[in-house]
């Protein structure tokens, strides 16, 4: 079972300027890409918080329309995240004070779209130690992790764990490992074992039928 989730949104920035043109009249222009690049410094400085593990990260910035043309338009894409949605949310509102602080320098405008999200969340010790039991009758295991493990990503199923903890239920997220190759997560070389689908399911089965019989 995984111990925590970090909560996140995933949102793009569109900052909108005005082009000039750059040799002849610099001056007439709002350079969208200034503002975006000045937004980006300052987002990645955003203070780390004293509760609990915070996040920024800005994956993508696309601007300009030509070299001789003061970039008249920028678009970032952002996430945040936290170690709880409070936590995110504190991050959130900061990335958005940045964004439209650093439009306004630069005689910008910024609009936001949001483009995902998930909640904090983390799996109930008592069903996950069920299914730990469970993993350990299947001989596609071999090592089986006791407890709850911690991990620094995000997963939208949070919602539905927590729609089933809130009504009485409980809830588990179960990772099941396999040979990446030594190459990290979105990375250009990763790859996974598929055969470990084959335990996956097992498990899955398995897991299912024990809670029927019980």
């Amino acid at each position: 079972g995984r111990g925590s989730f970090l909560a996140t949104s995933k949102f793009d920035a569109l900052i909108t300027g005005a082009p000039a043109h750059a040799g002849g009249k610099p001056e007439g222009g709002h350079n969208a890409m200034l503002a975006a690049a000045t937004a980006v410094l300052n987002l990645y400085a955003i203070p780390r918080h004293s509760q609990g593990a915070t996040r920024i990260n800005v994956g993508r910035l696309n601007a300009g329309t030509g070299r001789n043309v003061i970039p008249p338009s920028a678009h970032l894409a952002i996430e945040t995240r936290g170690l709880t949605s409070e936590l995110e949310q504190h991050m959130y509102n900061y990335a958005v004070r940045i964004l439209e602080n650093a439009a306004a320098m630069h005689g910008c405008t910024v609009k936001l779209k949001a483009m995902g999200g998930a909640k904090s969340g983390g799996s109930d010790l008592e069903l996950a130690e069920r299914v730990r039991q469970v993993a350990q009758q299947i001989s596609d295991f071999p090592n089986v992790n006791p407890g709850l493990a911690g991990g620094g990503g995000s997963e939208d199923y949070t919602y539905m764990m927590a729609r089933v903890q809130q009504n009485g239920g409980q809830a588990t997220f179960i990772s099941v490992g396999a040979d990446i190759n030594g190459a990290g997560h979105h990375t250009a070389e990763f790859d996974f074992d598929e055969r470990a689908l084959r335990g996956a399911v097992k498990l899955f089965v398995a897991t299912a039928f024990d809670l029927m019989q019980n």
